[in-house]
């Protein structure tokens, strides 16, 4: 090939062509484990490669944790990657809780999957190698799209509260590395980022970046639709939990994209898919999530009523004189009456974090109970040993006006409590002694098992433990 011709070609692959394409790419993201909502979501799938066989499909990180039937498989998060292959994706981001099952699960669901996981900030130790990638670029219709994953760091060097899940991993400033990546800009003709670290931070990578296309991002405070346009970036999150789908149209001229258009498409507005379906009800019909393990005299139909459920339970487990709980770590909004399966305690305790005792002053509590309000972005968090009163804004900002113990006497301001919390909830609280938390080696369902079968059968209906005023 002469040197004209080898030009040409160059000019061709990166510079664009003369022709118009349209490419389309699929955003998910926070999938965790919903394995009921994805025969749906594989009915979209399929529809939207019918009209166009190469739309490309995405996730934007947590496609674990969530659902006890995967979360709790004899290899932790399969059932997800399992369906996830069998939809047709084609790569996925690192979120915070992919590595909820521990480095030899992630690794081993990595190399299970058909599609790649992508992250640049996160970088293995050759002890801990893992199959990630930092970006990878997708051709489709002649169109290159470069697809580069980023995840949160927290404070710690890591996604918060995930240290103990990925030893060996150093995770560098997601914004930082985002920009030693510039150059993939001119080795496509479209560039994604596909990121988990919250909406507000994709704002600020997309003002630091113009030279991505489109942001599909997760990882949100509060789980939401989100379609918006920073510095010229689209930027998109769904609800997640495979509830919903961002559809994006990027129509391509002479090697740049010329317009986009995304939206937010609803899951319920799709049969489920029969097969996938039929998968999904053997992963559930697993016998030992099916076991009763007590009983709920009384339908909790509150959140706060689970909670304190839960921190009895974690009180009676641990002998603690307080327990901590985020509001968010209360993910089913309601327990009926009747038996409680296993299933059922492993969608209260969803995460499975670890279980830490710290030894607090009051004056040490109130700044754990108002940091994690804020961090958790959910609401106040549900306690036991004490009650308490505060004031809430619509930002999450909480002050406490009142606390006391269950003598409803003030607790002593020189007196260090035994205070359990979730190792999350104990790295999101800056300025206490996290260094010096003692590990039981419990997690919160390990506590629930030991209380049912202490107590047998459970009553709460309302708890009055938090009264709170919102402003």
């Amino acid at each position: 090939m002469n040197a004209r011709a080898l030009f040409a070609a160059v000019c061709l692959i990166f510079c664009g062509f003369c022709r118009s394409e349209t490419v389309t790419i699929i955003g998910t993201n926070d999938i965790h484990s919903a394995l009921d909502m994805m025969p749906r979501l594989q009915t979209f799938v399929r529809e939207t490669k019918a009209a166009d066989p190469g739309a490309l499909l995405l996730c934007a990180g947590d496609t674990r944790t969530g659902h006890p039937a995967c979360d709790q498989y004899k290899h932790p998060g399969r059932p997800v990657i399992d369906l996830m292959n069998r939809i047709g994706f084609d790569a996925a981001g690192l979120g915070l809780h992919d590595a909820d099952g521990g480095p030899t699960a992630l690794r081993d669901n990595m190399r299970a999957a058909h599609f790649p996981f992508i992250c640049a900030n996160a970088l293995p130790d050759t002890k801990n190698v893992l199959p990630l990638h930092p970006y990878r670029i997708f051709t489709r219709k002649g169109v290159r799209i470069g697809v580069l994953g980023l995840t949160c760091v927290g404070s710690g060097g890591f996604p918060t509260g995930r240290s103990a899940a990925l030893p060996g991993i150093t995770f560098r400033n997601a914004l930082q590395v985002a920009t030693e990546y510039r150059r993939l800009r001119s080795e496509c003709h479209v560039l994604v980022l596909l990121t988990h670290q919250g909406f507000d931070q994709d704002r600020k990578l997309a003002a630091l970046l113009p030279e991505a296309d489109l942001i599909l991002g997760g990882g949100s405070l509060t789980p939401v639709n989100r379609i918006a346009s920073e510095n010229g970036v689209l930027i998109a999150h769904t609800a997640g939990r495979a509830s919903h789908a961002t559809k994006v149209s990027l129509e391509v001229e002479e090697g740049k994209v010329v317009s986009k258009k995304a939206e937010t498409i609803s899951m319920d507005l799709y049969p489920p898919d029969a097969d996938l379906g039929a998968r999904v009800a053997e992963y559930n019909a697993t016998p030992a999530m099916q076991r009763v393990v007590g009983h709920n005299e009384l339908p909790m139909v509150h959140r706060e009523a689970i909670g304190c459920f839960e921190t009895d339970a974690i009180r009676y487990a641990t002998q603690a004189d307080i327990v901590v709980q985020n509001y968010g770590n209360i993910r089913i909004g309601m327990l009926p009456a009747g038996p409680i399966t296993v299933a059922d305690v492993h969608r209260i305790d969803v995460y499975g974090n670890d279980l830490v005792e710290l030894r607090l002053r009051p004056a040490e509590l109130v700044q754990m109970l108002t940091a994690l309000t804020k961090a958790d972005g959910h609401g106040s968090p549900c306690v036991a040993g004490i009650t308490y009163k505060g004031i809430l804004d619509s930002s999450f900002n909480l002050i406490i006006t009142d606390i006391r113990d269950l003598n409803g006497k003030t607790l002593d301001p020189n007196k260090r409590y035994r205070v359990v919390t979730n190792d999350y909830a104990a790295a999101v609280t800056p300025g206490l002694p996290v260094s010096s938390a003692r590990r039981l080696g419990l997690r919160t369902s390990d506590a629930i098992f030991r209380y049912l079968d202490k107590v047998k059968s459970i009553n709460y209906t309302d708890s009055g433990r938090a009264v709170i005023r919102r402003q």
